[in-house]
């Protein structure tokens, strides 16, 4: 879905019901959109369902690492697009993939979900838990009950347009890591969080009022649909984002490359990064596939493995911001 694709579906939306002049309303929307340099989007077809997707990507990845679906003994699913809220999304992906025996549960926080199982799945191979884990994400942010279609797509007017924005480059997709224990390549996480602006980007549920302080930025969108005040995300965490990367300068050296958040505009992301030093290393998917959510870095890795600017025996980094507000930077050996 390029730009042309994302103004004609909140042109069917929102012309019928919006307030004010539609017509410079369009043109303000496509100045963001080409500004904020993302090209394409990816929605999943017609008849595509999300565990589909899912399915492929898990088939592809136990093929490249010479296994089977038997070899798994920990599933986790990672993603903000799920199915359930009991059980765990990671049961019904084991389930649908025969993985009858493997320990299942999810990890729920946002786009910093998959590093934070990452970490965790380190912890745990470091215990001696378990061998071999798989995990997975599969986001659908478009079609019927989206994260953000129809809702940040019919647009009243345009003081709606700070919080449905974000959502009109969020992509459909779905990412299957397979982990395991290296000896001596142990991967360095470093997180931080800021709870001031935890009401930034939100997809809410029934009963959030009683859950939470209550603010005018949360649930415009309604429930079920994702929010996100993109602008004020930079303004208030940049500084947050670029310090976090500021943990990783006494390793700048030995990396490869530093892989970014899909989050937003890789302008925005390029001075934060600068300010942090490392503008030389770091390299964006987000012009090619927009916001993938939790699964922006495997999509990272997959897409610069496959151009052939990274390789095995590569030490990367991951540069990661999600609502809350959390940061997270990391390295690993390839």
């Amino acid at each position: 879905m390029d730009t042309d694709d994302i103004i004609h579906e909140v042109s069917v939306l929102s012309e019928p019901v919006f307030d004010g002049d539609f017509a410079q309303f369009k043109k303000s929307a496509r100045f963001l959109l080409e500004a904020g340099g993302c090209k394409y989007r990816y929605w999943l077809g017609e008849n595509e369902k999300p565990i589909e997707l899912l399915a492929s990507a898990i088939s592809s990845a136990l093929d490249k690492a010479k296994m089977s679906a038997s070899d798994i003994d920990l599933v986790i699913y990672t993603g903000m697009g799920k199915g359930f809220l009991e059980p765990g999304d990671a049961y019904f992906v084991a389930n649908y993939m025969g993985m009858e025996n493997a320990i299942c549960f999810d990890i729920l926080d946002a786009c910093i979900s998959w590093t934070r199982a990452c970490e965790l799945v380190q912890n745990y191979f470091l215990l001696g838990k378990y061998k071999t884990a798989l995990v997975v994400n599969a986001e659908r942010f478009f079609g019927d009950n989206g994260l953000g279609y129809p809702s940040s797509y019919e647009l009243k007017s345009i003081k709606e347009l700070p919080y449905c924005f974000s959502a009109w480059v969020g992509s459909d997709g779905a990412s299957a890591t397979i982990l395991q224990k290296d000896e001596g390549n142990d991967w360095d996480f470093h997180f931080s969080s800021q709870t001031k602006y935890t009401d930034l980007c939100t997809i809410p549920l029934n009963g959030w009022e009683g859950r939470c302080k209550v603010t005018d930025r949360l649930g415009k969108n309604g429930i079920g649909a994702f929010t996100a005040w993109g602008s004020a995300m930079f303004t208030y965490g940049g500084p947050g984002m670029s310090d976090i990367l500021k943990t990783l300068e006494d390793q700048y050296g030995s990396l490869k490359t530093v892989f970014c958040h899909t989050g937003g505009p890789p302008k925005e992301f390029q001075k934060l990064a600068e300010a942090a030093n490392a503008g030389h290393l770091v390299k964006y998917i987000y012009p090619e596939y927009g916001n993938v959510g939790s699964g922006s870095m495997p999509a990272s890795i997959v897409h610069f493995e496959e151009q052939g600017e990274i390789a095995r025996g590569d030490k990367i980094a991951g540069w990661v911001a999600s609502s809350g507000f959390a940061f997270a930077a990391f390295t690993f050996v390839y």
